[in-house]
């Protein structure tokens, strides 16, 4: 019985050691992401005003319209 006690007690620590090694790694993740998205929000506002030059597809409160296929391509061909 005192070997399987002991089976018992290596499997914990070993499960516990793997499940704070994969929070490390998702915390570690999601800090990253946010750093991600926060660089990403200040490229935006440093280029917001370009959004929109080519044609007028933004709504008042500056979000994107959806455009029709013709104009996509009507505005590629007089790159």
């Amino acid at each position: 019985m005192f070997k399987i006690e002991q089976l018992k007690t290596l499997v914990n620590e070993r499960l516990q050691a793997a499940a704070e090694e994969i929070f490390s790694l998702f915390e570690k993740t999601i800090k990253d992401y946010e750093e991600e998205v926060f660089r990403s929000k200040q490229q935006t506002e440093q280029h917001g005003p370009l959004v929109g030059r080519r044609g007028n597809n933004t709504t008042q409160s500056g979000q994107l319209q959806p455009q029709r296929a013709e104009e996509i391509n009507s505005s590629w061909l007089s790159l």
